[in-house]
């Protein structure tokens, strides 16, 4: 994957410190750039500072499957003073947030839309792969 410019896409940035939020795909494929242009970038400019927040306990974002998670949304609700009620959604099985991935939801692209560039799905990937796969 060839770095990406960002003064050739018309954006200057004057901020040094990135904060991305997200660790999924796009928020990986963000901080990836942003990394990219700290490698390639001259002395005269100095690196951005990476930060990349998530608030499961791993990567993956929506793709990170979360089994047996009961949701319990607090909106909408007919007592506003419902609103004010604090729920932790967090699975107790795995400690991450509730996703909407199920057991067998396989993806709606191909594996060649679906993969980055330089880190391609193995031979033996399925066209279009199930949410196992994808992580």
């Amino acid at each position: 994957m060839a770095a990406v410019d960002i003064e050739e896409c018309g954006v200057r940035l004057h901020a040094r410190r990135i904060g991305i939020i997200g660790a999924g795909a796009a928020g990986l494929a963000a901080a990836r750039v942003f990394a990219e242009e700290n490698a390639t970038s001259n002395n005269d400019t100095p690196p951005f500072v990476i930060t990349v927040l998530e608030r499961n306990n791993a990567v993956g974002g929506v793709w990170r499957y979360t089994p047996n998670s009961v949701c319990h949304y607090n909106v909408p609700q007919p007592d506003s003073s419902a609103l004010r009620q604090k729920f932790d959604e967090r699975c107790p099985k795995t400690g991450g947030f509730p996703t909407p991935i199920y057991d067998e939801l396989s993806t709606n692209l191909p594996t060649d839309v679906m993969q980055f560039p330089d880190v391609p799905f193995p031979a033996s990937t399925d066209e279009f792969p199930s949410h196992t796969e994808v992580l």
